[in-house]
C-alpha cells in the first residue's frame, strides 16, 4: 500500500494539470486609432477616477463602460461609428450626459504586424511541467529506494 501512495498521487496531479489552463490571461497588443476623451471640473481639476459610460450612436447598452484615468481621460476605439453618446458621473453629483462627433480617419492606416507572445506556448508549458513532475517523482523514487536497500 505504501508503494501505491505515490503513484496515485502522481496519478492525481496528472489528471488536475489540465486544470491549469483555466488560469491562463492572453495579452495582445496593436497599435490603432483611438479616440481620447478629456474630462475635467470647472477649476481645471481632471475628472480622475470617476465612472463612465459611452454609447454608440442612439444604442441603449453602452458600448463601453468604466473610469476614468488619473487625468481624467477616456480612450476608447470608435470603429465606424462617428456619433457617440458620454455619460460621466461622480458620486458627489458632478457630472455629464453629452453628445459627440468623432472624426473618423479617411482611410485607416496599415496596423503592423502585432508581434509574437514572449514565452512558451500552452503545450510547451504543459510538456515542461508535466517533466518537472515526472523529475520531481523519479527523484524521490530514487531516494526512497536507495534508503530501503541501504538499510539493514
Amino acid at each position: 500500500m505504501k508503494a501505491l501512495l505515490p503513484a496515485l498521487s502522481f496519478i492525481l496531479m496528472l489528471g488536475l494539470a489540465g486544470q491549469a489552463g483555466a488560469h491562463e490571461v492572453h495579452v495582445q497588443v496593436s497599435p490603432t486609432q483611438a479616440a481620447l476623451i478629456q474630462l475635467s471640473y470647472a477649476d481645471g481639476q481632471p475628472f480622475a477616477f470617476e465612472a463612465y459610460e459611452l454609447y454608440p450612436g442612439a444604442a441603449e447598452l453602452p458600448a463601453q463602460v468604466g473610469r476614468t484615468d488619473a487625468q481624467g481621460r477616456v480612450v476608447f476605439l470608435p470603429g465606424g461609428t462617428a456619433d457617440w453618446r458620454l455619460k460621466a458621473y461622480a458620486a458627489d453629483g458632478h457630472g455629464t450626459d453629452q453628445r459627440l462627433e468623432v472624426a473618423l480617419p479617411e482611410q485607416p492606416a496599415a496596423a503592423p504586424e502585432a508581434a509574437p507572445a514572449q514565452g512558451l506556448d500552452r503545450f510547451s508549458r504543459l510538456l515542461l511541467g508535466l517533466s518537472l513532475i515526472l523529475g520531481g517523482f523519479g527523484l524521490y523514487q530514487f531516494f526512497t529506494c536507495k534508503k530501503r536497500k541501504s538499510s539493514p
